[in-house]
């Protein structure tokens, strides 16, 4: 738990790329106002889980890297609504959303594109990188992995 914990410090103090201010109120509504999996929608549910543990998903993409092991892990705290990225370089804050039967996690990069990955219960997962290089020209990638996902314990 401390070492997901001062992931998640380092990368709010290394300063976020997006700010959910920029976008609109509605916006900003379905980005922080989902759920996580397995819980209903009422007041007294949310309750029940504010102190759930945080949930660590160790993913493998090996397509994205010519057959050989291509690790992301991933990391929601599902009291804050916090999610962050680890991976070769560094950490990134991640925009959240959750549902009933999967995890989505968004990576805002510097040029305004995105990388997303969902993740289902069963731990499927798929990760689809929007990539802009130098500005004008897409290099997109998807790929099909597995994740395991595991409760961090306190």
């Amino acid at each position: 738990m401390e070492k997901v914990t001062a992931c998640l410090v380092a990368s709010r103090a290394a300063g976020a790329r997006w700010r959910p201010a920029a976008f609109s109120l509605g916006l900003a509504a379905l980005l922080w106002g989902g759920l996580p999996i397995g819980t209903g929608g009422d007041a007294g549910t949310r309750a029940a889980h504010a102190q759930e543990a945080p949930i660590r998903f160790l993913c493998d993409f090996p397509s994205l890297n010519n057959g050989r092991p291509f690790p992301l892990e991933f990391v929601f705290e599902p009291t804050s609504r916090r999610a962050v990225l680890i991976g070769n370089n560094g950490v990134s804050d991640l925009v959240a959303f959750t549902g009933a039967t999967a995890w989505s996690f968004v990576e805002p990069l510097a040029t305004g594109a995105v990388q997303v990955t969902v993740i289902a219960a069963n731990g499927d997962a798929l990760h689809s990188r929007h990539s802009l290089m130098g500005g004008t020209r897409f290099s997109p990638a998807q790929a099909a992995g597995r994740c395991s996902i595991r409760r961090v314990a306190g």
